[in-house]
């Protein structure tokens, strides 16, 4: 019982670091995008 506790605890950091990894990503992915729509209109 605390074996498959400690199995869920880490699945579920995991994923949450995983999913704040990928929203930072993405972030940085659009603000790249932004910056070179802006870039292209100069």
């Amino acid at each position: 019982m605390r074996i498959s506790n400690i199995i869920i605890a880490v699945l579920f950091s995991v994923q949450s670091l995983a999913q704040s990894t990928l929203d930072t990503y993405l972030s940085s992915v659009r603000v790249n995008n932004e910056l070179l729509a802006a870039a292209r209109e100069y």
